[in-house]
């Protein structure tokens, strides 16, 4: 007796003939939804390296920007007027910063690029204890979102 003939056979065939398409169909679906989610992860990829690529940017801009602040006349010295005209002159070149800014090792605003009335202590913002521990710290804040 022959095997695909029979009722054995028939049955087989039938079996084969529904679950074959099916999961052919399942395979190209599979392979459409994992060909959009890779390109969804390329283009996350994409955006993370240019986020890296701005905020190494932005580091480097910062780095140069204080560096400038750290040589200006009056820092050294303490002379908190002197900076403050420095700071304020900065400023003016520097769209993308709201205030440049010194402060002594016990947290006491000294010197800033916008006008304030002292005396002003930074000394219990949450994360600042570190940087009280030099002789003076320089920051900058900006609003700027790229």
């Amino acid at each position: 007796m022959n095997v695909f003939f029979g009722l054995r056979g028939r049955v087989r065939l039938l079996v084969a003939l529904v679950t074959v398409p099916l999961f052919l169909y399942s395979l190209l679906v599979y392979q459409d939804y994992r060909a959009q989610a890779m390109a969804r992860v390329e283009q996350d990829f994409q955006l993370i390296r240019s986020a890296l690529v701005e905020e190494a940017y932005l580091i480097k801009h910062a780095r140069e920007v204080l560096g400038i602040m750290i040589n200006a006349h009056g820092i050294g010295g303490l002379d908190g007027s002197d900076c403050s005209g420095s700071a304020r002159r900065l400023l003016q070149t520097q769209r993308d910063y709201q205030n440049f800014g010194a402060v002594l090792p016990n947290g006491t605003l000294f010197c800033s690029g916008l006008p304030w009335t002292p005396p002003a202590n930074f000394a219990d913002l949450p994360g600042s204890r570190r940087p009280w521990s030099t002789r003076i710290s320089l920051g900058a804040t900006t609003s700027r979102a790229r």
